[in-house]
């Protein structure tokens, strides 16, 4: 487990090998952290390591139990890596029967079968958005590890769940309202983020400006030629 600070705000990250669920919870409370980010469902226990907390076990890492621990502290938030995919239907279950309001889907990665399987994709996101509904979603793209997220972001913003599969399950369509809540607005809710200061940085930033293909690089300074080159 670690964590890292945004601001004044500090979020911790659990994966696979990490100590008991709960265990880091209860020895965390001297430490003032809001978020903790949590890799899919694992299927088998950790090994213990001489002198370590209690490894994680089944009980802890499978979807329902991710639940009960947002019930169990409702002053964190919860996000669950990749959405728990391909175990995202039961997440969004658990989180909807429980009716916590503290534990969020991150998409992460799962941007690929929008191309190679985009009726899967409808079927995730209508799940998502029933489950958890549109306030309780992340974007993600696990961006430097696959590369530029350009293509991620253009082919989601024009995504849309067909009509045929929201009418046969009931989801909720991908409105710009809806995106733009995934996009970003629910991010920066959790974190503290003023979207309209942060745009302000970002924008007055050199590297914001290179990325923009439209503006032209700075001229490169010329060569200075050493002992009369």
């Amino acid at each position: 487990m670690g964590s890292f600070k945004h601001g004044s705000r500090e979020t911790t990250t659990v994966g696979r090998g990490s100590p008991s669920l709960h265990g880091r919870l209860f020895h965390g409370r001297d430490r003032w952290f809001e978020s903790v980010f949590l890799h899919r469902r694992v299927s088998q226990p950790s090994v213990p390591q001489a002198g370590s907390w209690p490894s994680l076990c089944v009980a802890v890492s499978l979807t329902r139990d991710l639940a009960r621990a947002a019930a169990a502290f409702p002053d964190l938030n919860f996000i669950a890596f990749h959405s728990a995919f391909p175990w995202e239907a039961e997440l969004a279950g658990h989180t909807k029967a429980s009716k916590v309001k503290n534990i969020y889907a991150e998409l992460g990665t799962l941007a690929r079968m929008m191309r190679k399987d985009p009726t899967r994709y409808a079927v995730l996101l209508g799940t998502l958005l029933d489950g958890f509904g549109a306030d309780h979603i992340l974007w993600g793209t696990d961006t430097p590890v696959i590369g530029p997220p350009h293509w991620q972001i253009e082919a989601f913003q024009t995504f849309t769940i067909p009509e045929e599969i929201a009418a046969q399950h009931g989801y909720l369509q991908l409105t710009p309202e809806v995106k733009n809540q995934i996009f970003g607005e629910n991010a920066a809710r959790i974190l503290g983020i003023d979207i309209a200061t942060a745009r302000q940085a970002i924008e007055g930033d050199l590297l914001y400006k290179l990325r923009d293909d439209r503006n032209p690089l700075p001229t490169a300074a010329p060569l200075v030629k050493r002992g009369g080159e």
